[in-house]
């Protein structure tokens, strides 16, 4: 809106249709985010093959189409979820600080072993360390390593650089817009989307960039390349607690990208700059459900792509 009034409808129109489809594919990609942990937390209880794209893709369907009755019961109830989403999420984190700091113990021993899905299918276990705050390990992992081999993503064969790399990750770091995408459901959006905004960056930096230093702390390189959820297997006191955890978290996120999503869609409609999208615009007073079935079309659309790496860099 402040856009299509500041620098015309036609720009205006332009980014608020590329920021709601950045957030129809996000939520693929947090949905897709949690069919992985779901396959780490009960690996006997799947569609399909652990690794299988197809795998991937049903569970995340099932996923989506679960988010999207909730949403239809009412975009009220999903505010009211994010509450205690963000506690399981600020619990969760507390647990990998302290796991990591701790070091290994007798219930999260120096030697593990985790499966590896080969590139034709087959599944063997590889051995790995990890050695808790270590000098040596900080020092082995300081300087970049873009052509290190990894096995946590066997079909995974890009050729990382730093652009590569800032497009994979980036995705991961734009939670923080989720409270901006709300601001009609604020009290005084004038005074608490600043204020908001800005805690919410420096929070979040803090615990990104910390969680780099810790990380490359407290592990040789080969187990970050080849541990896929190293956050959850240093976690205190059980890596259950990380893995639910960020099913958890990744459901809630994801159910606020397809509220967001939906609200602005609905909101690009009623503005009127493109008289076709005039479908999308809900009655006042009802809920935008055209516009949620068109932002769960999106997001099926992107889960058919079954690869969490493509998707990230699609968002980005």
């Amino acid at each position: 809106y402040l856009i299509s009034r500041s620098l015309g409808p036609a720009l205006g129109a332009g980014v608020g249709l590329c920021f709601y489809m950045a957030n129809s594919i996000g939520a693929a990609m947090y949905f897709m985010g949690c069919v992985e942990a779901w396959e780490i937390a009960q690996p006997n209880y799947q569609i399909g093959e652990i690794g299988d794209l197809n795998n991937v893709r049903f569970t995340g369907y099932l996923i989506l189409v679960f988010a999207v009755f909730i949403i239809f019961g009412g975009i009220k109830y999903v505010s009211r979820l994010g509450t205690v989403f963000l506690m399981v999420v600020l619990f969760v984190i507390l647990c990998m600080y302290v796991g990591c700091l701790m070091g290994p113990t007798d219930g999260r021993p120096s030697t593990f072993t985790v499966p590896i899905v080969a590139e034709n299918g087959t599944t063997f276990e590889k051995t790995l360390t990890w050695t808790g705050p270590s000098a040596q390990s900080f020092s082995d992992n300081w300087k970049s390593a873009w052509d290190a081999p990894q096995l946590a993503f066997p079909k995974d064969t890009t050729e990382y650089s730093f652009v590569n790399m800032m497009g994979l990750y980036f995705p991961s770091v734009t939670g923080i817009m989720a409270g901006a995408n709300r601001s009609a459901d604020l009290a005084d959006p004038t005074k608490s989307i600043p204020k908001g905004t800005l805690f919410a960056q420096m929070f979040t930096s803090f615990i990104y960039l910390s969680f780099i230093f810790v990380f490359g702390s407290v592990a040789p390189r080969e187990t970050l390349l080849n541990d896929k959820f190293f956050a959850a297997t240093s976690a205190f006191p059980l890596k259950e607690v990380v893995i639910y955890g960020v099913m958890a978290s990744s459901l809630g996120a994801g159910l606020n990208s397809l509220v967001s999503g939906t609200k602005l869609l609905s909101a690009i409609a009623g503005d009127g700059p493109l008289p076709i999208l005039r479908f999308f615009k809900a009655t006042p007073g009802k809920e935008p459900r055209l516009a949620l079935l068109a932002s769960g079309a999106l997001c099926a659309l992107s889960i058919t792509i079954g690869e969490l790496n493509a998707i990230a860099p699609l968002l980005t």
